[in-house]
């Protein structure tokens, strides 16, 4: 089929802006309209000659019409997007902290996703614990937080017969909390070596 012969006074798309197609452009196409051979329709974001009269055939049907749509060249490739938060390992995550925060404290995630200091004398922090900071970090910057698992620090001094507990602050302690909540963080391996394993939190009268 001639497409010029089809198309009266048809034009071109540039820029996705439809030029001059004269008589021969109905508009985008529709259910229920019959359509006659040469006339044409936008779809999609592209234009089509139907190639024999019909109804209910949308585009891009190729048995009832032709892709016309003239492209230019592909453009240029953008710049990189900005790059996202570094992945973390199986047993921990990366997040953006919210305040800053010390090495090996314990912390939650606020409700914008942050890492904040979890606190055992904040009942509305039970339940809640997250992790264990890998490392310091100030407001807004990427801080790995450790879920589950071994995490060593050559500052501990643990009694390997008692549990670790969420202190306050997003401290570690030996020290059953009195008020709030209390919550096992983990279990020492050494005295310098914590297996973070923690369990439900139990509200204290």
């Amino acid at each position: 089929m001639n497409i010029i012969d089809a198309i009266i006074n048809a034009s071109i798309v540039k820029n996705g802006n439809i030029l001059s197609l004269g008589s021969a452009y109905q508009g985008v196409w529709t259910t229920g309209v019959t359509y006659q051979k040469g006339q044409i329709v936008s779809a999609n974001g592209n234009l089509f000659v139907c190639l024999d009269t019909h109804a209910d055939h949308p585009p891009p049907d190729t048995g009832f019409w032709d892709d016309i749509t003239m492209r230019g060249p592909t453009g240029a490739t953008g710049p990189p997007g900005n790059p996202g938060s570094p992945g973390g390992s199986g047993n921990q995550i990366v997040v953006r902290a919210g305040q800053v925060l010390g090495s090996h404290r314990a912390v939650l995630l606020d409700s914008t996703g942050y890492a904040v200091y979890a606190d055992s004398s904040d009942v509305r922090h039970a339940g809640r614990l997250c992790g264990i900071t890998a490392h310091a970090a100030v407001e807004d910057e990427f801080v790995t937080v450790h879920l589950v698992g071994e995490m060593i620090d050559s500052s501990w001094v643990w009694d390997l017969s008692r549990p670790v507990f969420l202190g306050t602050n997003g401290q570690l302690t030996q020290v059953p909390p009195s008020t709030g909540f209390m919550q096992v963080i983990g279990q020492p391996i050494t005295a310098q070596s914590l297996f973070l394993h923690p369990k439900p939190s139990i509200t204290l009268a």
